[in-house]
């Protein structure tokens, strides 16, 4: 605003006179502004345009886990960091966010020109899962199987587990409309261990089942 002089004034940053002081979609940078009264007195100004911040980091994270976010130029101090939800997701003023309940929150970066930036994160569930499985049928055969439930319809998950010691996966599928639970089918004897699904990169807790073949039948004994 203008100021000591006589009014109405005019202001120009180079693109024409205007009778208010404000401008808006300045680009960062440096620009000088004339002021001129209405008896034609001058002065000059310079005005300098800071940049927002630019946040970097994960934009998810699991409930109960944390993620590092980073902001660019230093610092505000003492509060550079704060979240519109701490309910949902908190966050610490060297910008760890800790997710605490479902849900999406806006965590603001502010740095030391007072120049803020929001930046959205999405807090997920831990897939809670159980199981149930069905022996082969007979011996030497790949037709056992494991159930996996709990699952979010219409959702996609990488499944892994170990066998003999090998780890195999990840696996990707998907759940269909309304459907709970997955079967890894063609399965033959063996201890199936760490059975676990990720949803969103939040893993799950692990299962584990033991599949048998039948007895094999007795030899027979010439008498």
């Amino acid at each position: 605003n203008g100021a000591g002089g006589t009014s109405p004034y005019q202001f120009n940053r180079g693109t024409g006179n205007q009778a208010s002081g404000t401008f808006t979609g300045l680009a960062a940078g440096s620009y000088t502004c004339t002021v001129t009264d209405a008896n034609g007195c001058k002065d000059t100004i310079i005005i300098r345009v800071n940049p927002l911040p630019v946040i970097t980091g994960p934009s998810g994270v699991c409930i109960g886990e944390t993620i590092q976010l980073s902001g660019s130029a230093t610092a505000n101090s003492p509060l550079a960091w704060t979240s519109s939800a701490s309910a949902v997701a908190s966050v610490n003023n060297s910008g760890l966010v800790t997710g605490v309940a479902v849900g999406t929150a806006d965590i603001t970066y502010t740095n030391s020109s007072g120049c803020r930036k929001n930046y959205s994160v999405t807090v997920y569930p831990i897939p809670n899962i159980t199981g149930d499985s069905v022996n082969p049928t007979q011996c030497a055969t790949n037709n056992g199987s494991i159930t996996i439930a709990g699952l979010t319809p219409s959702s996609s998950y990488t499944l892994s587990y170990t066998l003999g010691g090998v780890v195999v996966g990840p696996i990707s599928f998907s759940t269909g409309v309304g459907i709970t639970a997955y079967t890894i089918q063609n399965l033959g004897a063996g201890s199936y261990t760490n059975i676990a699904v990720t949803r969103n990169g939040c893993r799950s807790n692990q299962l584990s089942f033991s599949l048998t073949s039948p007895s094999s039948p007795p030899v027979p004994v010439a008498g």
